[in-house]
């Protein structure tokens, strides 16, 4: 049997090395409607029930509009040499291959011999857009020094 290649089969072919975390959004929300079961005597079971549904409804159409890993490319430009106190910048470009609008944080380990930072905001990317992010750098060491690995982080409103 085959599944079309849309959302469906997306979600029918996640893969377990990928993670997904509630945000606290979520949390408090379950936390706030969990108290409500407390509550006696004021239906509040019945709408602590209603609101679990909605949220579980809301969670799943959440992570089905997450893309996949392979609907994000990330590409990383440096210099080839850098010298010690001398300035230049990282480019990043992060490309979207997915229908909706994408909300992601970008991490980079840089090594100790870069003295630079990725700024800590989240970027929106356009549906099957590109965004372009610039950092920059300076040596603070001699020696040669590898680029570590690049993460990206999609975040959604649940």
């Amino acid at each position: 049997m085959t599944f079309p290649s849309g959302v469906i089969g997306r979600v029918r072919s996640w893969r377990p090395r990928w993670s997904v975390f509630p945000t606290p959004r979520l949390a408090a929300s379950v936390l706030v409607l969990g108290v409500l079961w407390l509550v006696p005597g004021t239906g509040g079971r019945f709408v602590a029930i209603g609101g679990l549904v909605a949220i579980a409804a809301a969670a799943g159409w959440d992570f089905v509009r997450l893309p996949s890993m392979r609907d994000l490319e990330i590409d990383r430009m440096a210099p080839e040499s850098l010298g010690l106190g001398d300035a230049a910048e990282l480019q990043y470009a992060v490309r979207s291959r997915w229908p909706w609008t994408v909300r992601a944080r970008l991490f980079d380990d840089l090594p100790s011999g870069l003295s630079g930072a990725l700024p800590d905001e989240v970027l929106e990317i356009t549906p099957r857009g590109e965004r372009g992010i610039a950092v920059p750098i300076s040596g603070a060491e001699r020696g040669r020094q590898a680029l570590g690995p690049i993460a990206l982080r999609a975040t959604s409103p649940l």
